[in-house]
């Protein structure tokens, strides 16, 4: 479960009604979206991507210095991830159950601009970076246009958060409150909708270590980003 998709789509439309603009447009290059992973770890990693609406996607194993370029569709909504270790199908599985620091994106076909933004609603557990590979007019002089959201240091896990590999026993992840107590009120579900929502004191210590990230499922404001590029170059461990 992850709410900012449609938090995202929503924001989407409603840049394009704002104040009477016409939708942003995209820059004339094109080409069909891509996302390079790059692993500047000092260990490999395993990269795994999904669509939206589905429970599990793709994987590969990116060893500390290489990187790897998932390509999608002209229109493709979903998340981008990695693992320091994994086994079977949840190498191909990143959510509620297995927290990961995530990048999403919704690509939209024709010239309409990508939303993307770096994700702590599920989890974390790797630092990460997103840019765009391209830089893009900005008309309407939007603060986040074809920024570079940032999540270098991770935030602190609280106790009882971790989430450990089930054969080592060893902490590789740690669990968002909405993973943790899967609530309504952590979740922002049922009667804590989007009108409702508010932030806990663990997406504010969450928010306070990584500002340009989701912290809890209704962060749009300050994280949602957008751009014209069809690149982007998701970094783990940034220098």
């Amino acid at each position: 479960m992850q709410i900012p998709y449609l938090s995202v789509a929503i924001i989407s439309i409603l840049l394009d009604l704002a104040a009477g603009f016409p939708p942003y447009r995209r820059d004339a290059s094109g080409g069909s979206p891509s996302v390079v992973v790059k692993n500047s770890c000092s260990y490999s990693i395993i990269a795994g991507t999904s669509e939206n609406g589905k429970l599990y996607g793709d994987s590969t194993s990116v060893s500390a210095g290489q990187s790897h370029t998932f390509t999608y569709p002209s229109s493709w909504e979903g998340r981008v991830w990695a693992r320091t270790s994994c086994e079977g199908q949840v190498c191909k599985y990143s959510g509620l159950w297995a927290p990961t620091t995530l990048a999403e994106f919704n690509f939209k076909p024709g010239n309409i601009e990508t939303m993307y933004d770096i994700s702590l609603v599920d989890g974390w557990n790797l630092p990460m970076t997103i840019t765009p590979d391209s830089k893009t007019s900005n008309p309407y002089n939007l603060q986040k246009h074809c920024g570079t959201p940032a999540c270098k240091s991770l935030p602190s896990c609280p106790q009882g958060f971790e989430s450990k590999d089930n054969s080592t026993g060893k902490a590789v992840a740690c669990q968002s409150a909405c993973s943790h107590f899967q609530t309504p009120e952590y979740c922002c579900t049922g009667a804590y909708g989007e009108n409702t929502c508010k932030p806990s004191r663990y997406a504010d210590a969450a928010k306070s270590t990584c500002p340009d990230a989701y912290s809890y499922a209704y962060d749009d404001a300050t994280s949602v980003y957008s751009c014209g590029a069809t690149s982007f170059t998701v970094e783990f461990c940034p220098h």
